[in-house]
Parts: C-alpha cells; sequence; structure tokens
C-alpha cells in the first residue's frame, strides 16, 4: 500500500491516521485524558489525540496497527465506495459544511491549539 511506511514483524507503521475509531484501555484516560471537544466533525481530533498518547509515551509510533489491517476496514473517505456496496442513507451534511469542518478543525490542530496536554474525560 502506499501509505504504508514498513512492515516489521506483524505490525504496519502507515504515514498518518487511518480512520477514526480507537480502542484505547483506563491507562491512556488517566495519563493523557479524553478527547478534545473543542474539535468538531470532520477532522483532526483523532490525530490530535493520537499525538498526546504518542507523546506521553504510551505508544512506540502514532499510527501503528496490526499487519494487513487494511483487509479487515475501509474508509471511504480515503477510497471511496467500492463495487457492490450501495451507500443508501448518503451524507448528513454537504460537502461543503464538510471541508468547512476540516478546515476549521485543520486551523484548530495546526495554530498548536491541539496536543497542548492532558484533557479532562468527562
Amino acid at each position: 500500500s502506499q501509505y504504508v511506511k514498513k512492515y516489521v514483524g506483524k505490525n504496519a507503521y502507515w504515514n498518518g491516521a487511518l480512520g477514526c475509531a480507537m480502542m484505547i484501555d483506563q491507562t491512556v484516560l488517566k495519563e493523557v485524558g479524553g478527547m478534545d471537544s473543542r474539535f468538531g466533525l470532520y477532522g483532526f481530533e483523532h490525530v490530535e489525540y493520537t499525538m498526546r498518547i504518542y507523546r506521553s509515551g504510551l505508544i512506540p509510533y502514532p499510527w501503528l496497527t496490526p499487519k494487513n489491517v487494511q483487509d479487515y476496514i475501509w474508509s471511504f473517505d480515503a477510497l471511496g465506495s467500492y463495487e457492490g456496496f450501495n451507500w443508501k442513507p448518503g451524507s448528513s451534511i454537504s460537502q461543503s459544511e464538510k471541508d468547512r469542518l476540516i478546515e476549521q478543525n485543520q486551523k484548530l490542530f495546526q495554530n498548536g491549539s491541539g496536543a497542548l496536554g492532558f484533557r479532562a474525560f468527562d
């Protein structure tokens, strides 16, 4: 895959975030806190959270998954639809609104407002 940086053993090291699903345990919540609620829909909330977890030393690399995880997940944002799948509900917001939200979150992240430290978990 063009997004895989390298494979080591059973792990894949990626060039960036794959999507928006995370599994964490109580250690993360105690050390890092929760996700930053200043990020709204569509963008950078998972990247910012992952970077805080990585900077805390709890994980060895920010974009690490089991090898061949791409065989089991699908990102519609990155890859679009695929043959045989009909996404009937469609999006609940327009593309222009989604683009606006992404831009807003990107500015929050790039201005250093994200990844500042512990965020209380509610």
